[in-house]
């Protein structure tokens, strides 16, 4: 499990799989008085081990994972909805 905490108090819960179990990755986003209000689901990433926000772009969410190979991801954290809860596929993969 990760978590972290954005500029506008939002609270972001990586959820841990095992890779056998599960091939899919889930980030809960939720509010201060702790309510789910959106969820990431990030494919093939499912052994989210730790986060981040970024101090140039604070809506940017870096995290790294262990699923196959040790990985870093950066995911696109847009506005909030607390009624969207769309799949989210604004993330990329770098070294």
């Amino acid at each position: 499990m990760a978590i972290a905490i954005n500029k506008e108090d939002y609270i972001f819960v990586a959820h841990f799989e095992f890779y056998n179990f599960s091939k899919e990755g889930m980030i809960y986003m939720m509010n201060s008085k702790g309510n789910i209000i959106q969820t990431i689901f990030l494919p093939d990433y499912p052994q989210i081990n730790g986060m981040t926000f970024s101090k140039n772009n604070d809506n940017i969410l870096l995290l790294t994972d262990y699923s196959n190979t040790p990985v870093c991801l950066r995911v696109l954290i847009r506005n909030h909805d607390e009624k969207n809860q769309d799949k989210n596929e604004d993330f990329d993969k770098f070294n």
